[in-house]
């Protein structure tokens, strides 16, 4: 759960679905989210050893019960698999829970009795010790070094880096189409009313025209930065982000819209930067209609202390 973009600081509250709302204040809850990972990885390695089997059966079905309730509270997506671990912590901390109540609300003497296989032959005793040696290398080592090397989803693409000194808020003081000056109102659904380069290949757009809302909250995300959809995921209103390629040689970006359901919205727009604040963005969209763009970046000082946002904010400026 990431700290929050820049576009993400600029979008109205009523925007955001309540599973985007949740996953960002989550992530600015730093903290918190270690110690909620740090929870999970415990969970798992106490259920791997019979005896703390119980231990970890009893944290896993409160822990997970939390993240069920806040799925179900914030439409996370994910209610029916959070739900399933918090049964599943229950049944297998169910047959401990009778002598556990006898001894401590009944104050009565428990000699407990669980079943355990007994692996006597050595063939068995093997097969045990690797078996259990593959589950921990799989779901431990090896989830871990992919986590590590952040090849799991839900990240913004941070290996793809943006166009040079570019990053930052932009009014657009000028927006030609066909050579025709469309002067600036709220209303209008083909002027862009502000524009957002994040510190990675993306331009955010803001104009009067909605979009379909991606909620989707799929097992990873793709390594291609187009298929990079944490950012956007949640956000509605007229939004747009798009990924884009710059040409460096020749100054020329092409955009692309990063929504499945708007991808055939494109952009060539060759830009000039005549100064350190504002970049000139010349070309045509989809439809071959030419645009002419002057963007001017603006100063913004936000509520969040700046160390929250430090990852993503250069405040050298200030």
């Amino acid at each position: 759960m990431e700290l929050p973009s820049r576009t993400f600081m600029e979008t109205p509250f009523g925007d955001f679905s309540e599973q985007k709302i949740y996953w960002q204040y989550v992530g600015l809850s730093q903290g918190y989210e270690i110690f909620l990972g740090f929870a999970e990885i415990a969970v798992g390695v106490l259920l791997l050893f019979r005896k703390t089997t119980a231990v970890g059966a009893v944290v896993l079905a409160l822990l997970l019960f939390n993240v069920c309730l806040a799925n179900h509270a914030y439409d996370g997506m994910v209610h029916v698999g959070s739900f399933m671990y918090t049964v599943a912590g229950v049944i297998i901390a169910w047959p401990y829970l009778q002598p556990v109540w006898k001894l401590l609300g009944r104050k009565e003497i428990v000699t407990p009795y669980y079943y355990a296989p007994e692996f006597r032959l050595p063939w068995q005793r093997y097969t045990r010790i690797a078996i259990k040696t593959l589950i921990i290398g799989v779901f431990v080592v090896y989830n871990y070094y992919l986590h590590l090397n952040d090849h799991v989803g839900y990240r913004f693409p941070h290996d793809y880096p943006g166009l040079t000194n570019a990053a930052g808020t932009y009014e657009v003081t000028e927006f030609r189409l066909n050579n025709q000056v469309i002067p600036y109102s709220p209303m209008d659904s083909v002027r862009w009313q502000d524009a957002i380069f994040e510190d990675w290949n993306t331009l955010t757009v803001l104009r009067n025209r909605k979009q379909h809302m991606d909620n989707a909250n799929t097992a990873r995300d793709e390594r291609k930065s187009i298929d990079r959809r944490f950012e956007f995921r949640g956000i509605g209103g007229g939004r747009h982000f798009y990924t884009y390629t710059a040409d460096t040689v020749n100054q020329v970006l092409y955009l692309i819209n990063k929504n499945k359901a708007h991808r055939n919205e494109t952009f060539t727009l060759k830009y000039t930067r005549p100064s350190n604040d504002r970049i000139i963005l010349e070309g045509t969209d989809q439809n071959m209609d030419s645009l002419y763009i002057i963007l001017d970046r603006t100063k913004k000082d936000y509520t969040l202390k700046p160390e929250l946002i430090k990852w993503y904010y250069d405040y050298k400026e200030d």
